[in-house]
């Protein structure tokens, strides 16, 4: 078996752990693995859908070694979901809530990245996401997911060299797409102000 869709809410789905998925989507179910549960070796894309992932996952880590595509879409309990990818290609977080994002972007690997209708929880600084990502092509952001008014201001002290943040990474060599939903005009200014900063060209 390498492809395993189950979906109903009012059904218990024992997933076999010791075979060799490739491809797992889960729909309208709770995400409850064992204790001793560690991860699927060979799972390379994972679909998430009206899941809810409870409120007792933090300290399970779950380790996806190979997993290039992850997307959740209306999720609960997200910020539970403690995963290790670090091939992680591909993430989609689409309408979750009570998403913590921060903890799914460790992959050094990330080159497509998309988030909509966020807006509670921890938000993103996007300065200290790209920073994560140096391989990043393609950026998708509702911009209610952004720290960006309290963190970056259109001002010339903030555009001399020495002024800006330590953090910020070499420039962003492999963005060429980006798209920013609900976000106001002086957001937007600061926004291209932050990727003049980055030394992105190619966008």
């Amino acid at each position: 078996m390498s492809h395993m869709t189950p979906h109903h809410h009012d059904h218990h789905h024992d997933i076999p752990m010791e075979v060799e998925l490739t491809k797992l989507e889960l729909h309208n179910c709770f995400y409850k693995p064992p204790i001793e549960f560690e991860g699927f070796l060979n799972l390379e894309d994972h679909y998430l859908q009206n899941v809810d992932f409870g409120a007792k996952l933090c300290g399970n880590q779950i380790c996806l070694p190979q997993l290039k595509e992850l997307s959740m879409y209306s999720c609960t309990n997200i910020y539970n979901f403690n995963v290790k990818a670090t091939k992680l290609q591909s993430l989609f977080v689409i309408a979750c809530l009570d998403a913590t994002l921060l903890p799914l972007l460790h992959s050094q690997c990330l080159s497509l990245f998309a988030i909509d209708d966020f807006v509670r929880g921890e938000r993103m600084h996007l300065a200290r996401v790209i920073s994560n990502l140096p391989e990043i092509q393609a950026l998708f952001i509702d911009g209610n997911s952004l720290k960006v008014r309290q963190r970056l201001t259109f001002t010339s002290q903030f555009l001399c060299a020495e002024n800006v943040p330590k953090w910020l990474p070499d420039p962003i060599c492999n963005l060429k797409h980006f798209s920013f939903r609900k976000i106001q005009f002086g957001d937007w200014i600061n926004l291209m102000v932050f990727f003049v900063c980055f030394g992105t060209r190619q966008i």
